[in-house]
């Protein structure tokens, strides 16, 4: 019997492919189960910008960690959770970009600065504000957004 496809119904295969593309899927998170690491493919290269992006505490006379913040080790596990369990690309992007923000402080708000090539003393300022809580102004509310 040859093969003729011009004769085989839309349905059965619109229906094949679905079937495929199941069993594919299927495969992949089979394959997470016995290949651990997986589904951990490029996370170090983003917990490498994070650690970037959440600098230590710099200067003297101020607390060991940031005042306003999550550490960075709770940081990383989160963007981790986040990254292994799957959640889509928008959400983990706005969930990273606010715990970095939130990691923010006077003391570590040049060194993201210099990172992010923003003004310093418009960042601590924020970080000041942020503290405060103080409304910001409009300059240092473009900064802030565009520190991450």
């Amino acid at each position: 019997m040859i093969f003729d496809p011009q004769n085989m119904p839309l349905g059965q295969i619109v229906t094949a492919i679905g079937g495929l593309g199941t069993a594919a899927f299927g495969l992949v998170d089979a394959a997470k189960s016995v290949v651990g690491r997986i589904n951990r493919i490029g996370l170090k290269h983003i917990q490498d910008t994070v650690t970037d992006l959440t600098p230590d505490q710099t200067g003297k006379g101020l607390p060991a960690g940031p005042v306003n913040a999550l550490p960075r080790k709770n940081i990383l596990k989160t963007i981790e959770a986040n990254w292994v369990n799957g959640t889509d690309l928008a959400s983990q992007k706005a969930i990273a970009k606010s715990l970095i923000k939130l990691h923010l402080s006077k003391g570590n708000a040049a060194a993201l600065a210099a990172k992010t090539n923003v003004d310093p003393a418009k960042l601590g300022s924020v970080a000041t504000k942020t503290i405060a809580g103080t409304p910001l102004l409009q300059p240092e509310s473009d900064v802030f957004r565009a520190s991450t």
